[in-house]
């Protein structure tokens, strides 16, 4: 993180993992959640699997997820609209988009998508974001 990168600090933080069915979204998500209530965070759980067993890769009936609403106070449901979307391809992107908070952000892997994608270069250009980044247990940990 550079000197310039601002830090923003939010008593509550939604984020979706999502990718194709087999990703390891789910253990991701379990991952995460497991780590979050460790640092003394509430949780709360959404876990989103496939309408297809069986759909191609990279199809949007494939895509799996799981979101966790995490927050150093009380909380009660998984969230609605997440602020952080970790999109592990394209199909994972398009699915979850219409989903999210205005100014979420998005963390894709460029390998995957690529640099120089066209959909994320949209996205950017239209989208209004803003770097979110989760201070566990209120930043002392």
């Amino acid at each position: 993180m550079s000197k310039n990168t601002p830090v923003i600090e939010k008593d509550e933080v939604v984020v979706r993992f999502s990718g194709d069915s087999g990703d390891g979204m789910q253990l991701t998500g379990t991952q995460f959640t497991n780590t979050s209530a460790i640092v003394g965070n509430d949780v709360s759980t959404l876990p989103d699997f496939p309408a297809e067993i069986r759909a191609p890769a990279g199809t949007l009936a494939g895509v799996s997820g799981f979101q966790v609403n995490l927050s150093s106070q009380d909380i009660y449901t998984p969230g609605d609209s997440p602020n952080v979307l970790v999109a592990m391809n394209p199909a994972a992107l398009a699915a979850n988009l219409k989903d999210m908070e205005p100014g979420a952000t998005i963390i894709r892997p460029s390998a995957m998508i690529g640099p120089d994608d066209a959909l994320i270069r949209g996205l950017a250009a239209m989208l209004d974001r803003l770097p979110v980044f989760p201070l566990f247990g209120r930043g002392r940990t």
